[in-house]
Parts: structure tokens; C-alpha cells; sequence
């Protein structure tokens, strides 16, 4: 099947299926797009009239025919649309169908961004889709940054050869973690190592506004949200994970910088990270999981503490 290609190391949640959550005027999205998404979405547009702005919360993309069916939902109701972490492939699009589109203010921004590429088939490809895409595809993007948007720049990114190509648009102004504010690579490699563009987002007109939205809600990468349990040391004894999982905790156990450990919801992959900041060990724990598992994980240490109950996590039952 034709899809947006989804890049879950450096892309988000990948979930079985699309979550939806309504928080006062904001419906915030997280999670892979599959085909009856689409569907699920607009039910819930429709059902919730005061929402008038949709949180892109760190997606990496999905099926094309839901993509275009929920930018179409974006356009016609005139939302507006919030990137919360990252927005990739199918997500990016949808950004762009957003009437006021902004970056959040829920995650650092030198790290936030959206990136746009081609469709392509399961073996990340355009050999096989006919070499190019459709005909004027890129205009579309062009039609929605107000004009602003190289036309050549759109081509070049809906040409890439490879799923693992992007064109990366950072959150403008002065950052810290990046050289350019916008990247275009051709496939996965260091961002330094792309070519830089010197425009950035709002130049292009891939975001309207510098103005960071509110996000109405606590992310799963923010430490406070989450209960303590007692040591991670736990783990080590009793049967909450199996002996093959202890080793990993023992790992885990020997970093002294910030680090999170995450585990599959049916309890079969725990992955760690560590990072000198915290929300990054957090969500990349999380990632590293989920990209092996192919389903929602969940947080189940921050440092030396658990964040589930043994309980909890013996039978897969996460908070």
C-alpha cells in the first residue's frame, strides 16, 4: 500500500492507531494515521463544535488516503494547526491544511519541527511509484504558505528518493542545536550534513505566526506528570519483568544523567535513554520502544524512580 513514510527513530508515537484527545478548544492528535482515521477524525470535529485548533503532537506520518481526507476535515472547518515536538511525512501535510499554523510551546524549540517528503511505497522507494510524483502535487504547498513557498523547493522535496529524505523546517530565530534553520536531506544522515537553506518557516510560509500556542494538556515527555513508586531497584527482584528485562534495568541503573525507561504495552520491549536533558531521555526511551514494538509504550521509570506501580507493570496495566 501507498504511505507516507513513517521515520520512528526521529519521528513519534507510534501507536496502533491515531489518538484523539479534547482539551477545551484544542483537539490534540498523536500516533501513526491509518486508513479509517480519517473517518474517526471528522466524526470528532463534528462532534466537537468549540474545537478551532488541532494539536500535531511529535506524529511520523501515515497512510496517504487518511492524509488527504483529514486535511481536507483541516480545511473545510478552517482549524488551525499546532506542531507539538515533531511532524512528519502524512502529519506535515496536515499541518499545512491549517488556517493559522504555529509551533507549541510544550517542547524546546531548538529540537521542534516539521518535515515534508514524498509518498512512497513499503520499501521506501519512488522505484515502482513511477519515478515523480503527481503532476503539480507541490503547488498545493505552495497554494497554502500564501505563495510564499519555493516552488522548486517543494519539487525537490516530493522528489526525494527515499522515505528517509526530508525537508526540515526548525522553529525560527536564534537556536543553539542548529547551523540553518531549514535542512534539506536526502536521505537519513546527520542534519549537519544536509544542505542548508538560509529561509526558515515563516519566510516559506509554512507557519504563519512566530507565536507559540498553549497546549492545554501535559505531554508524555514532561516529568511532573507522572506519580513516583519507589527505586527503579524493584525490578530487579520479583517477577514484575522477566530475568531476560533485568539485564537492561542494570544498564539502565548504571548512567548517572538524566534517563527513562519505557516498556511496550503488552510488556514485551523495555528500552532506555539517557540525555543531559530529561523531556529528551523521556521521549527518546519512548521512541527507541516503540519503534522495536510497533505499539504504544509507556514510561515506567525517570531516574532512579519508578513511575508505575509493580503491579502495574507485571500486568500491563499502565496509568
Amino acid at each position: 500500500a501507498m504511505a507516507l513514510a513513517v521515520m520512528a527513530l526521529i519521528g513519534g508515537r507510534t501507536a496502533a492507531a491515531l489518538e484523539i484527545k479534547v482539551v477545551e478548544n484544542q483537539m490534540i492528535l498523536s500516533g501513526v494515521i491509518e486508513s479509517n482515521d480519517s473517518w474517526t477524525f471528522s466524526r470528532a470535529v463534528s462532534n466537537n463544535p468549540q474545537v478551532d485548533t488541532v494539536v500535531l503532537r511529535n506524529m511520523p506520518g501515515g497512510k496517504v488516503d487518511a492524509m488527504e481526507r483529514m486535511a481536507g476535515t483541516v480545511e473545510d472547518h478552517k482549524l488551525d494547526t499546532v506542531v507539538s515536538a515533531r511532524c512528519m511525512s502524512a502529519c506535515a501535510h496536515i499541518f499545512m491544511a491549517g488556517k493559522n499554523r504555529q509551533f507549541s510551546d510544550d517542547f524546546p524549540t531548538d529540537w521542534a519541527h516539521v518535515a515534508f517528503h514524498s509518498a512512497y511505497r513499503s520499501e521506501g522507494a519512488l522505484k515502482g511509484f513511477g519515478g515523480e510524483p503527481a503532476a503539480n502535487a507541490h503547488l498545493w504547498y505552495v497554494r497554502r504558505s500564501g505563495d510564499k513557498l519555493d516552488p522548486d523547493l517543494a519539487k525537490r522535496w516530493m522528489s526525494l528518493e527515499h522515505s528517509s529524505g526530508f525537508a526540515y523546517f526548525y522553529y525560527p530565530g536564534v537556536t543553539q542545536a542548529h547551523s540553518s534553520p531549514t535542512y534539506l536531506c536526502e536521505s537519513a544522515m546527520p542534519i549537519e550534513k544536509c544542505e542548508k537553506i538560509s529561509k526558515n518557516a515563516l519566510d516559506y510560509g509554512i507557519i504563519t505566526s512566530m507565536a507559540q500556542v498553549h497546549v492545554k494538556d501535559v505531554p508524555f515527555w514532561k516529568a511532573d506528570r507522572y506519580a513516583r513508586f519507589g527505586p527503579v531497584k524493584q525490578l530487579l527482584d520479583g517477577d514484575a519483568i522477566s530475568s531476560s528485562k533485568k539485564s537492561t534495568v542494570e544498564d539502565y541503573m548504571k548512567k548517572s544523567e538524566p534517563r527513562a525507561l519505557a516498556l511496550s504495552g503488552n510488556g514485551r520491549w523495555l528500552f532506555w535513554a539517557s540525555s543531559r536533558d530529561g523531556l529528551l531521555a523521556i521521549m527518546n526511551a519512548v521512541i527507541r520502544c516503540e519503534a522495536k514494538a510497533l505499539r504504544t509504550c509507556y514510561v515506567i521509570a525517570i531516574d532512579d524512580e519508578l513511575t508505575q506501580s509493580l503491579a502495574a507493570i507485571k500486568d500491563d496495566k499502565f496509568e
